[in-house]
């Protein structure tokens, strides 16, 4: 989805990613390491040992919750395929910091490699000093929006203003005379750029909503994609510590509401494509707006919260060949029963994770939202998807039908994975040894064929 917990993929799954209230020091402000001062601080003690390929001993700066959910191989495999990709670790410098909580306090932190930059966001215990959650991101800073030589249609960058933020982003317009149809892209879980692009090893070059967004507007139609709010060039970062998928909903709805703005826009001829936690948004302001005129679920799921996370947690279970089957219980067991705790209210904090976010996603009822989705529907998959289950297309498309929708399709794609990138087996575990980055030209095929017929979008005029 890039679902939020599965995207702490390796380095700081479920219940082991902290949240805490916000203090930002400012969009370019950084406070540079010094070894010599840092004292015993445990984000540098964290960073020291992995500048020089010592991952026992970061593990051993782990809580026990972190150790269970990223064994040492799978840290030591990890930073491996990071060194491999972007070379040595050579310095780190403090992005942002947040006020303690509950224990718990997070940092945003600029990696340097040799090759590049990432951004590492870790939480640690105040009481012990211990690493609660470790979540690497792409440092977005210097990514260029333009549109690419020879194109058939112009970028333009814009803002939309929220409440206390204001979220930026890429209109893509075509060649022709307007008004143009428009398609609204969300991204997965997690806080990501525009270009949905993903912090793992071996898929820099993946970008799957730029390409999505340039080939329908080769296609003669409209095209606006959006950093989430809090990364990126969007504000809101202080909003994030409370912010639910209800939240990020609303922001579509605003923007949606944008689109309808502009008068070289078609106000009637407005589609919303959502990839894994997208399509939940997607589901949400499509039942909330008949006037939307169409709805693209990418890889979106369609069962609950616990359902989800238990298939995923198995899947990376049966990737670790240490595991018995009774512990490999144990552990889905133990998942199952803080989560429950989350669903139930019981527990607002879920170990770190931001409490209102998994609370909602845990709550929230893919399949009774879908119901009331009338417009045009259409659901991909990839077979190979191990974050969704290859069966919930299936299960939406038929809730959709039996609530009444006669306008559903539906396409399974054999060989490719929750990325939509062809695939072996479509473990999270393999995305970093993955041939291609490019999404294959039959899921824009079928995307574009589908959203041009239902908007009744023109081809750009020849030159």
């Amino acid at each position: 989805m890039t679902i939020r917990i599965s995207l702490l993929l390796a380095l700081g799954p479920l219940l082991a990613c902290a949240s805490a209230p916000r203090k930002a020091l400012g969009n370019d402000a950084t406070v540079a390491h010094t070894p010599a001062a840092s004292g015993e601080d445990p984000c540098d003690l964290l960073f020291r040992a992995l500048e020089v390929d010592d991952t026992a001993r970061a593990w051993a700066r782990f809580d026990t919750e972190m150790k269970h959910a990223v064994p040492l191989p799978q840290l030591d495999g990890l930073w491996k395929n990071l060194f491999e990709t972007l070379g040595p670790l050579g310095g780190w410098s403090l992005r942002t910091r947040e006020t303690a909580g509950r224990d718990l306090v997070r940092r945003v932190y600029g990696l340097d490699f040799e090759k590049g930059t990432l951004l590492a966001r870790v939480t640690y215990r105040v009481s012990s000093g211990r690493i609660a959650g470790l979540l690497l991101l792409p440092d977005e800073k210097h990514v260029s929006y333009d549109s690419p030589p020879g194109a058939r249609f112009r970028a333009e960058e814009i803002q939309i203003r929220r409440p206390g933020f204001v979220l930026a982003g890429t209109l893509l317009t075509p060649e022709g005379p307007p008004p143009f149809p428009a398609v609204l892209l969300q991204t997965g879980s997690g806080q990501q750029t525009r270009d949905e692009p993903l912090p793992i090893p071996g898929l820099s070059g993946y970008r799957p909503f730029r390409q999505i967004a340039e080939s329908l507007a080769a296609r003669g139609i409209a095209v606006l994609r959006v950093d989430d709010r809090g990364v990126g060039e969007s504000t809101g970062a202080s909003t994030l510590a409370t912010a639910t998928t209800a939240d990020f909903a609303d922001d579509a709805r605003a923007e949606v509401a944008w689109l309808r703005g502009r008068r070289d826009l078609d106000p009637t001829r407005i589609a919303i494509v959502g990839h894994s936690e997208g399509a939940d948004i997607a589901e949400m302001a499509a039942a909330s707006d008949p006037g939307l005129h169409a709805v693209v679920l990418l890889a979106g799921r369609g069962e609950g919260g616990m359902q989800i996370l238990e298939y995923q947690l198995r899947a990376i279970l049966a990737e670790d060949p240490s595991l018995t089957p009774d512990q490999r219980e144990k552990r889905v067991a133990e998942q199952q029963a803080k989560l429950r705790a989350v669903k139930d209210g019981r527990n607002v904090t879920a170990g770190g994770q931001p409490g209102p976010w998994l609370h909602g996603f845990l709550n929230y009822d893919p399949l009774a939202e879908v119901r009331r989705v009338k417009q045009p529907l259409l659901i991909l998959q990839g077979a190979l998807d191990r974050q969704v289950p290859a069966r919930d297309a299936r299960a939406l498309a038929e809730a959709a039908k039996a609530a009444g929708n006669a306008n559903v399709a539906v396409r399974v794609f054999p060989d490719l994975n929750h990325l939509f990138l062809p695939a072996k087996t479509g473990a999270i575990s393999e995305y970093p040894r993955l041939a291609s980055t490019r999404l294959p030209a039959e899921v824009l095929d079928a995307l574009g064929a589908w959203l041009v017929r239902e908007l009744r979008a023109r081809p750009p005029p020849a030159r």
